[in-house]
């Protein structure tokens, strides 16, 4: 992805590191939002990784798979939640594109 700027926690690297080393990031327009498209990361595999574009960043192998044509200046990859972290990804600070 080239012209993208990823900005990898190290605490998500060591979330991805000891779940197998391998983050899927992508997005998903539920029928509920219109034309917002939401930004999700994650451990698990999906059913295909058909689409899927490999990086690696900060030491870990991200599998991106975005909208076509459409890219964030910057991509932040962190772990969020107060009682489970979780991995979340922002595309230029939102958690959604529009």
């Amino acid at each position: 992805m080239a012209g993208v700027h990823m900005i990898v926690t190290s605490e998500l690297r060591d979330y991805v590191e000891h779940r197998g080393g391998v983050l899927y990031v992508s997005t998903h327009r539920p029928h509920c939002c219109g034309a917002v498209s939401w930004v999700t990361a994650s451990t698990a595999a999906p059913a295909s990784d058909d689409g899927y574009e490999a990086v690696v960043a900060n030491g870990i192998l991200v599998r991106l798979r975005l909208p076509r044509g459409w890219a964030p200046d910057e991509l932040y990859l962190g772990l969020e939640g107060r009682r489970t972290k979780h991995p979340v990804a922002l595309w230029d600070g939102c958690a959604y594109v529009v």
